[in-house]
């Protein structure tokens, strides 16, 4: 049960199935089930809009044409006719000229209470943490995501708060009653990539104490990671999943590995497409990972040492491998001084870019009188905290200015 109230505004949104609205931290959750009493004004057409070129309708390879711009790592699928996308805090964002828009989605585990995805919607200048939030709860599913709203220029964002082992996602469609804008990127936008574990992933960030980890308590959006990019107005790309390490982890698949790939599929194994790094250059690159390899491995062996000799080893590797990739990109290496950051802290300070990465310690889970999230996770009032730290870390190093207040999150 979530301790904070909805403060939002609550748009009136129409579904191809029966909404009921559910209180969840500051956002305005809206939760679906299927009906036989259909309300929605979406027209079962798939094509585009016939007056003149203006296009109303984007499916099949429009779903990667100018109208779209996606955000995070994500890969048209031919067969399916849907864009798929599988690290949490991944999304779209549209322009739209119209009063509506809709999405067709598919969630491999939307039956499953604990495993369905949740979204964050924001429609125009709409801001964390005023999001409004749904969730995916049949396989394929038509939600109108905003409606009633006044004729001409909209635009929206969604993205997913959910990780890859609760289950692949897709778009197969979005429509409006209007026309869609092309997508114009704004060239001096930041951009911050993510990469780690649960932490970072806000695994149970908006959970009580005490309680299990679902996908309804747990938001990136919410998380030391996506809270301090969005303080620079950076756009991201998330390459995380809780239960992986460095090396060694609770899953088939290593960050590492999955560093190199577009995504991560139910039983956390990389999704066989090579990621193109060239399509997105970080200007700064968050890391917080190693605590699995710990719990995972290390910390039950007699005999530690070989094995912190590889994780150590691991992280110039990883490092290396990043500023190759990105020579000019300043990296950000997070930890609470555990025994993993205290090693990987160790190992930076012998490499030899070590002036383009910067260690920051964050706060530990409960401290300072915060109460813990689910399963034993940070809660929001932590990863605000820590975004903070974050943020200000990266403003000293590069000089970049922060434009956006923090978030404020009130019980």
């Amino acid at each position: 049960m979530s301790k904070l109230t909805s403060k939002t505004r609550l748009l009136t949104i129409s579904l191809i199935t029966v909404t009921a609205l559910v209180s969840c931290g500051n956002s305005s959750i809206i939760s679906s089930s299927s009906s036989s009493s259909i309300s929605s004004s979406t027209s079962s057409s798939s094509s585009s809009s016939s007056e003149g070129t203006k296009v109303n309708v984007l499916e099949n390879e429009d779903l990667t044409s100018e109208y779209i711009h996606w955000i995070g790592r994500t890969d048209y699928d031919e067969q399916q006719a849907r864009v798929n996308f599988y690290y949490t805090a991944t999304g779209f964002e549209v322009n739209f000229y119209g009063t509506e828009l809709s999405v067709t989605f598919y969630a491999q585990s939307a039956t499953d209470s604990g495993k369905r995805p949740y979204f964050s919607i924001f429609v125009d200048d709409a801001d964390l943490p005023n999001d409004e939030v749904i969730s995916i709860e049949t396989v394929t599913q038509t939600i109108k995501l905003a409606s009633g709203l006044t004729p001409g220029e909209h635009k929206l964002k969604i993205l997913k708060r959910s990780e890859p082992y609760d289950g692949v996602t897709a778009i197969s469609s979005v429509k409006t009653d209007g026309h869609f804008e092309k997508y114009v990127a704004d060239e001096n936008q930041l951009k911050f990539q993510i990469l780690g574990a649960s932490g970072i992933s806000g695994h149970g960030s908006l959970g009580e104490p005490n309680t299990g980890r679902n996908t309804k308590n747990s938001s990136s959006l919410h998380a030391f990671g996506y809270l301090t990019a969005r303080m620079f107005n950076a756009e991201t790309q998330f390459v995380s999943n809780s239960g992986l390490g460095l090396v060694w982890g609770a899953h088939p698949t290593n960050l590492r590995k999955a560093y190199d790939y577009v995504g991560l599929d139910k039983s956390v194994n990389v999704v066989e497409k090579e990621w193109n790094h060239t399509s997105w250059v970080p200007d700064v690159v968050i890391v917080n990972i190693g605590g699995n390899d710990w719990t995972s491995y290390i910390s039950n062996l007699s005999n530690q040492g070989p094995a912190k000799i590889q994780f150590k080893q691991a992280v110039i590797e990883f490092l290396t491998h990043i500023h190759t990739l990105y020579p000019n990109t300043n990296v950000i290496w997070v930890h609470t001084n555990s025994s993993n950051g205290t090693e990987a802290q160790s190992a930076i300070g012998d490499y030899s870019k070590r002036k383009q990465v910067k260690v920051v310690v964050m706060p530990k889970v409960g401290s300072d009188g915060d109460p813990e999230g689910a399963n034993g996770h940070n809660s929001v009032y932590t990863h605000i905290r820590a975004a903070q730290i974050i943020a200000d870390a990266i403003t000293e190093m590069t000089g970049l200015k922060q434009v956006k207040e923090n978030i404020t999150w009130n019980a």
